[in-house]
């Protein structure tokens, strides 16, 4: 059975926090419900679901949002790109932030670095592009 989960930042402590999540309608709030059965409300803008991929370097979990340095062969194409990874037309693809065109997160041949997330590392996100 495939892992959900999703992480957000907590606008109390600004911590991520992992667990379900769950939209509180029509308050407004989103908030992830942990392993401990505590509710968190956390910002919306910083939430994304764990895609089932961990990454090849560490083992760390990848998830929406998150941004990857893929290196390999992929379907007779060469990659050496970073990317952020995303959730389009129902597939999760890394959509490279060096104007090429993006790739599915689950291609074979390509290996995977997480290097750091939208949240917290704005500073990638202008110097990529």
């Amino acid at each position: 059975m495939r892992e959900i989960e999703f992480r957000g930042r907590s606008v109390v402590t600004g911590e991520w926090l992992y667990g379900s999540l769950i939209q509180a309608i029509p308050q407004g709030a989103v908030v992830i419900y942990d392993d401990n059965q505590v509710i968190h409300e956390v910002d919306s803008e910083t939430v994304g679901q764990f895609t089932g991929v961990k990454d090849d370097k560490n083992g760390n979990k990848i998830f929406e949002k998150d941004i990857v340095h893929t290196v390999g062969v992929i379907p007779g194409v060469t990659v050496d790109d970073i990317g952020i990874v995303k959730f389009i037309d129902g597939s999760y693809i890394v959509e490279s932030m060096n104007g090429n065109d993006g790739w599915e997160l689950f291609q074979e041949g390509a290996e995977i670095e997480i290097i750091g997330n939208t949240s917290d590392n704005s500073e990638l996100l202008e110097v990529e592009r």
